[in-house]
């Protein structure tokens, strides 16, 4: 007879009564990370306001990466998003013209200008 199995139950992270009585702003971090049950760390919305934050151009992996990313976000500009990042937004704001198609068609022809094709 085939007995039954219990699904395993996820609770609440263990309680870390050993933290340091000097910390420095990783271990804080690592502490609320291990209490909260969770292992990876989001930044904030800070960060992403601050001056070092850059647009998806200035951190391509290649030259013809970064004409590619400033191309597109041209041809985005022109309908309507602004990409995440630039000009001090934290998330990307499109307008009404911003649709799914609109911008794919921008991205197939900043990929072709690049690519000499166009």
């Amino acid at each position: 007879m085939a007995t039954k199995q219990t699904p395993t139950k996820r609770g609440r992270a263990p309680r870390s009564n050993n933290s340091p009585k000097e910390s420095d702003e990783q271990t804080e971090l690592e502490l609320d990370l291990s209490s909260s049950g969770r292992s990876r760390a989001s930044s904030s919305s800070d960060d992403l306001r601050s001056p070092k934050a850059k647009g998806g151009s200035e951190v391509a992996p290649t030259a013809k990466a970064e004409l590619r990313e400033k191309e597109r976000h041209a041809r985005e500009a022109a309908v309507g998003r602004v990409a995440a990042g630039l000009g001090g937004n934290p998330r990307d704001r499109r307008g009404p013209k911003a649709t799914r198609k609109n911008l794919d068609q921008a991205a197939r022809a900043a990929d072709q200008r690049v690519a000499g094709k166009a």
